[in-house]
């Protein structure tokens, strides 16, 4: 499915467009992503789409596990500080 969205982009603006999975909560996957991203070239966009729900939507607030709460934290605000610093 990822494959496809960034297909989809290419062919509409007409650009090279590469779309990869990585673990944004882990700085040292990010770290290595954008080496291998650097090597083709200067980047001039990131789009940072990373999500981790924490539960089910139906999930009352009082049941969420901090576990959970802690993951998704990684995932959206530390992944976000790990790719920006990049």
């Amino acid at each position: 499915r990822l494959s496809i969205f960034a297909d989809e982009i290419a062919r509409e603006e007409k650009s090279q467009v590469f779309a990869i999975r990585i673990d944004c909560s882990d700085a040292k996957s990010v770290r290595e992503a954008f080496e291998g991203l650097l090597s083709l070239g200067f980047i001039e966009v990131l789009v940072y789409n990373a999500s981790a729900p924490s539960t089910s939507p139906s999930t009352r607030f009082t049941d969420i596990r901090v576990e959970s709460f802690e993951k998704a934290l990684a995932v959206t605000t530390v992944g976000a500080f790990h790719c920006a610093q990049q």
